[in-house]
């Protein structure tokens, strides 16, 4: 398969994540020394919603580029799967399950809650549960005594594209795609 490049302007990107800042700035000054973008960014076809390249974007975006090279996704024939991150949240697994359970909206997405030898399951929307738990997601470097490791429902294209659309930004992270779009490489050189 052949991979689609593209100049878009920055404004028609739509991030669905925020970024890490310690990331962010090594990002930044990488592209920065190189003035060379060696992995374009992977958004959705349909939407512009960046699939893979938050730090990139946001990095050429704060550096003041209008336009960024991506390269376009098709999520049925590109992408393998969205795979759930693994989240510490900084609470015990009850207040976890009672602020996903106190969420109004009902939905088919599983969330799996362990604390030591307890394992909780609660349903709801997928995108909500990763909104409700931002606030509370841990910095994996922080050892606390109390902490839950969630993991949150799996999403689905739709997801990606409502995230991106709405401008709420998922927690770092939240999304990893399997694309074999990863593996494309270009050498374009910032002015």
């Amino acid at each position: 398969m052949d991979a689609e490049l593209a100049l878009l302007h920055v404004d028609d990107i739509k991030p669905h994540e925020e970024t890490d800042k310690a990331r962010l700035r090594r990002v930044r000054e990488s592209i920065s020394l190189s003035r060379t973008l060696f992995k374009p960014v992977i958004v959705d076809r349909q939407s512009y919603t960046i699939i893979d390249g938050h730090h990139r974007y946001q990095s050429l975006l704060s550096m003041g580029h209008k336009t960024i090279p991506v390269v376009l996704a098709d999520y049925e024939r590109d992408i393998g799967s969205i795979n759930p991150p693994r989240l510490s949240v900084g609470l015990e697994a009850r207040k976890v399950e009672d602020i996903v359970l106190s969420m109004a909206k009902r939905g088919p997405g599983r969330v799996v809650l362990k604390e030591s030898s307890n394992v909780f399951v609660v349903y709801r929307d997928p995108l909500d549960v990763y909104y409700v738990l931002k606030p509370f997601v841990s910095d994996a470097s922080i050892v606390d005594d109390i902490f839950t490791l969630v993991i949150p429902p799996r999403l689905k294209a739709s997801d990606i594209r409502r995230a991106g659309s709405h401008g709420s930004l998922l927690p770092p992270r939240s999304t990893l795609h399997d694309t074999w779009l990863k593996r494309v490489s270009i050498r374009f050189r910032l002015e």
